[in-house]
């Protein structure tokens, strides 16, 4: 409602300039030019204006709505992304030869070696790319660790990576906990 009604009051104005003149006391009009900078601080005043009017008439929202969106939340960005306590906790990325699973979730299974290795737990978020470095990322997906297993050296992924990241049989992958 803000931006609409600011627009179309600076649009009138623009059309309409008897609507600018009372904001342009010793300004001439120019014939076919309209006002410049006094047009320009009509269109501040007329948006500062719609702007109070509908803050005063209207109910904010919830606090619930607005979590995240300011840079008081930064702090809790992480976990709201995430959906529970990040694992700040630093690890090694491994590399892992791939078999596919027969879940169809998000979750990526490693064994408990590894996990140690990244400094992982079920539930932590996970970035696994092909191992070869030239892709630079090109052939990843992100998952989240599912419970471990304890055939080291080796993940198990779903097809729903093995599509997103376009894994090729045979070629390792290197895994990295994000948090």
């Amino acid at each position: 409602a803000t931006f609409i009604g600011g627009a179309f009051l600076m649009i009138l104005g623009q059309a309409n300039p008897d609507m600018i003149t009372p904001f342009a006391h010793g300004i001439e009009l120019r014939p076919d030019r309209g006002y410049s900078y006094i047009g320009a601080l009509y269109n501040i005043i007329v948006c500062a204006g719609v702007g109070i009017i509908v803050t005063l008439f209207t109910k904010p929202e919830s606090d619930k709505k607005l979590k995240g969106l300011t840079i008081f939340d930064a702090a809790q960005l992480k976990e709201i992304y995430k959906g529970s306590k990040p694992n700040e906790t630093s690890g090694n990325p491994v590399t892992v030869e791939w078999k596919l699973s027969k879940t169809n979730d998000n979750t990526i299974c490693f064994s408990k070696k590894d996990m140690q290795t990244m400094s992982a737990n079920a539930g932590d978020l996970v970035y696994i790319q092909d191992a070869r470095w030239w892709y630079g990322g090109l052939k990843s997906a992100h998952a989240t660790f599912g419970e471990p297993h304890d055939e080291d050296g080796t993940v198990y992924i779903s097809s729903l990576q093995l599509d997103h990241g376009q894994f090729v049989e045979g070629l390792q992958l290197k895994a990295e906990k994000e948090m």
